[in-house]
């Protein structure tokens, strides 16, 4: 018996209930969430079946909010029943209309797949992106000193991508042979009941006092950030990030291009789950990364497991 909450669900549960015939409980207690992570998968895969089964079980749409600059903040918003098909059709309209910039190939990239990414051709799309996006506001806004200002933070970050991307490229390797200068110990080993899996792991590492660990795994922004606080959902997927390269219960192929795609989705999906009661997954690595994040993030989240053979769901972990 599942307790009254709000239970975000991991697309896989989308799959369990198509395929495997699963049967959400539907209640006034239960309330079953998603989020435009779910549209992103459903556009890449063309699975616009799963559409339905939201609708079937009443799920509700939930959206991060954003501030008046655009920023995320610390705060989500459920919204009442809505037809997913509306929904995702008004996602369809939106990333038609505003450029979107890829991120997945540099993160292959940076676990090792030299070959994701050609750097100065993958900085040049990146320029030309945030022009597009500049013109966009402009013709929307059209006012000239707040594009002056918008034009400087866009020089600004398209430098600092420069850098960054070219001095990371002198040092990318294989993904093994990263980790080995990170630690020479296995990390999936790690039980939460010895202490918070981060801080175990961070015993692990060899960083020389280069990066202090709250940097490192999300909690606080590097200095080029010009920020105080990194919002917990951008937090949470840096994290997510960190374990992955580390080696914590790892996403299979994390340096194909190919599955690259379904690891930021996963990402996402903890950062969102983490506005709710409860997230539910089919995936043990997920699942165990989730518990170590919100473990060090101190987020309350609860974690269930679907079990196929039982085809049940059940609390996971401590």
């Amino acid at each position: 018996m599942l307790e009254k909450g709000t239970y975000y669900l991991d697309q896989n549960m989308l799959f369990y209930a198509e395929e495997e015939n699963f049967d959400f409980p539907i209640s006034n207690n239960i309330i079953w969430v998603y989020s435009n992570e779910h549209f992103n998968e459903i556009e890449r895969q063309g699975n616009i079946k799963f559409l339905k089964v939201l609708n079937d079980i009443k799920a509700k749409y939930i959206e991060v909010k954003l501030d008046k600059n655009f920023k995320i903040t610390e705060n989500a918003m459920i919204h009442e029943n809505k037809d997913s098909h509306i929904l995702y059709n008004s996602y369809l309209e939106s990333i038609s209309e505003i450029p979107v910039f890829n991120l997945s190939p540099l993160l292959s990239f940076f676990y090792g797949n030299i070959s994701a990414i050609e750097p100065a051709e993958y900085i040049k799309n990146f320029k030309d992106s945030l022009i597009k996006i500049q013109d966009l506001i402009y013709n929307e806004i059209k006012d000239t000193e707040l594009m002056k200002q918008y034009n400087e933070i866009f020089e600004k970050d398209t430098n600092e991508f420069d850098k960054s991307i070219i001095e990371a490229s002198k040092s990318i390797g294989p993904l093994k042979e990263m980790r080995k200068k990170l630690t020479d110990k296995q990390c999936s080993d790690l039980d939460i009941k010895n202490g918070k899996i981060i801080n175990q792991i961070w015993d692990r590492l060899n960083v020389d006092n280069v990066i202090s660990k709250d940097i490192f795994f999300g909690k606080e922004p590097y200095s080029f950030q010009e920020i105080d606080k990194i919002p917990t959902f951008l937090g949470i997927s840096q994290c997510y990030s960190a374990l992955n390269f580390i080696g914590y219960w790892p996403d299979e192929g994390l340096s194909k291009l190919s599955k690259i795609y379904g690891i930021n989705s996963d990402a996402s999906h903890v950062g969102h789950a983490a506005f709710c009661s409860a997230l539910v997954s089919g995936d043990d690595r997920m699942l165990k990364k989730a518990e170590a994040i919100y473990d060090y993030f101190q987020i309350r989240t609860k974690l269930y497991k679907y079990l196929d053979k039982e085809n049940i769901i059940v609390p996971f972990g401590n």
